[in-house]
């Protein structure tokens, strides 16, 4: 009777053992999923904002006082121009890439006459660009 009861209880123990890990392996996949969708999502938001910033970069060498404050539809979605800080020296640009819930801002300090990019950042938080002092 107890070589029964022994047996019955390892079969049970052991069930749960491998069930936990099956558990582990499915959920590690089923969260994989949801990283690589996010990533996606994140880099439609940066090309995004980056083909904002190339219509900038356009307008800018279209005319040398473009203002920005446009918003840009690309396909189905849309991107925003900051306007334009026209700096002594340089051009301020600061765009924002919104695809499904991902945000990307990026601010692009430019050169006068040439276009030329002096510094490119992406940026936590929107705002208008201003002249540093």
């Amino acid at each position: 009777m107890t070589n029964g009861y022994i047996a019955l209880i390892s079969a049970i123990l052991i069930t749960l053992i491998l069930i936990t890990a099956a558990l582990a392996v499915g959920l590690g996949g089923f969260w994989s999923r949801f990283n690589i969708l996010g990533s996606e999502v994140k880099a439609g938001s940066t090309g995004l904002a980056e083909a904002c910033l190339e219509h900038a970069r356009l307008r800018l060498a279209e005319e040398d006082v473009y203002a920005g404050d446009d918003t840009i539809p690309v396909g189905e979605a849309e991107c925003y121009i900051a306007p334009v800080a026209h700096c002594s020296s340089q051009k301020i640009v600061v765009t924002r890439g919104i695809y499904r819930e991902a945000h990307t801002i990026l601010r692009v300090e430019l050169q006068n006459g040439t276009g030329d990019v002096l510094s490119f950042d992406e940026i936590p938080s929107f705002a208008n660009p201003s002249c540093p002092p």
